[in-house]
């Protein structure tokens, strides 16, 4: 009985020295009120914002849609441990983008030595300003 649970105890010990920091996540996220075209409205620059525990790598994507113009774009990050910027290139892939408001959303995956140990997904409220950059 006595082995058993040593074994177990190691076993759990183990365990716990490989698990995931307490509180790894995506903190705060959200997306910047605005964002850039250029490319005649091909490609539109925007912004995500996160913090997420130092160390930790984030990807993440944002998404606008705007009268039948949409695309989206991708990042990969280290997460700093403060909000920090992260500007995502968004080709169009349907349309063309055009100065006004669009529909934005996000998503971001969050990962501690290749565990995904946080993921979000959201949209802007109130949209974000596309405008010529």
């Amino acid at each position: 009985m006595r082995r058993v649970l040593t074994g177990l105890a190691l076993l759990v010990a183990a365990s716990l020295t490989t698990a995931s920091p307490a509180g790894a996540k995506v903190a705060l996220n959200t997306i910047g009120a605005t964002a850039a075209l250029s490319g005649a409205g091909h490609v539109a620059r925007g912004t995500v914002l996160l913090d997420c525990t130092a160390g930790q790598q984030v990807q993440f994507t944002l998404t606008l849609t705007q009268d039948g113009a949409s695309g989206a774009g991708h990042g990969a990050e280290v997460c700093t441990g403060d909000l920090t910027a992260y500007e995502v290139t968004v080709p169009a892939r349907a349309g063309t983008f055009t100065a006004g408001p669009a529909q934005a959303c996000a998503t971001a995956v969050n990962r501690d030595r290749g565990v995904v140990v946080d993921t979000k997904q959201w949209c802007r409220a109130e949209g974000v300003t596309l405008s010529a950059g």
